[in-house]
């Protein structure tokens, strides 16, 4: 990782949208990247034009998601964290504001969904059981 005081971004509260959420799946998998650079590897394969891709890395920067660094005069921009933390944290933000930490509904629609992988529900399972001892 590199040094934090060379980076800068403000915090913006609110949580990723879905198009956002998707942009920093591809960054967390990738080393600094200039927008260019995202636009190439992320927003034309999806039919993206690049003021898209601009606007939603500035927003993703404002929200404290992203890190951006300026080498030889290209911003360079790289998540600030990995994509397993941030998944922990989209789905802590998910329970705690839309279902008021209420963790039913979220049992009820695993209970009754037929299109969860059998291998996933298994690890599910073994997070719940390491939860009780």
């Amino acid at each position: 990782m590199l040094p934090a005081p060379s980076y800068n971004g403000a915090m913006d509260a609110s949580p990723p949208g879905k198009f956002e959420y998707e942009l920093l799946r591809f960054l967390s998998g990738q080393e600094d990247l200039s927008v260019r650079q995202i636009f190439e590897e992320f927003g034309r394969p999806r039919g993206f034009v690049r003021g898209t891709i601009v606007k939603a890395v500035d927003r993703l920067l404002k929200k404290g998601l992203v890190d951006r660094k300026k080498v030889d005069g290209t911003f360079l921009y790289r998540t600030r964290q990995d994509a397993e933390r941030m998944e922990r944290q989209l789905v802590e933000a998910f329970i705690k504001e839309r279902l008021g930490g209420r963790l039913k509904p979220i049992a009820s629609f695993l209970a009754q969904s037929e299109d969860i992988d059998p291998s996933e529900l298994e690890q599910f399972k073994e997070l719940l059981d390491e939860m009780e001892t």
